[in-house]
């Protein structure tokens, strides 16, 4: 995900479509969150790095992350696909959370 995230001059937009996805699917929501997510982390670069794009949550992404925080189980559930995309090799996922703290 995090390579097809890569190729686009700008994967703001694919995670953009995810969030859609997602709150148009309430079943799959936390997993096309997730999706979003690794796009999202695609963006982050290193402080030292000269050039920063700005990273900016999607419209969709935040309103599918509200859902999400909201519920004690949907926010457990996250917790377990975030983990198994690390464990997967999807460390972007994690990245993503710098710009939210943010």
């Amino acid at each position: 995900m995090a390579i097809w995230a890569g190729l686009f001059d700008n994967p703001l937009k694919l995670a953009e479509r995810f969030g859609l996805l997602g709150l148009r699917n309430p079943a799959y929501v936390l997993q096309a969150l997730a999706l979003g997510l690794v796009c999202l982390g695609v963006l982050w670069t290193p402080p030292q790095v000269d050039v920063q794009r700005p990273v900016i949550l999607p419209l969709s992404l935040e309103e599918a992350l509200s859902i999400a925080v909201r519920n004690k189980a949907a926010r457990e559930e996250l917790a377990r696909i975030f983990t198994r995309c690390a464990e997967e090799g999807g460390q972007e996922v994690y990245r993503s959370l710098l710009p939210l703290i943010m």
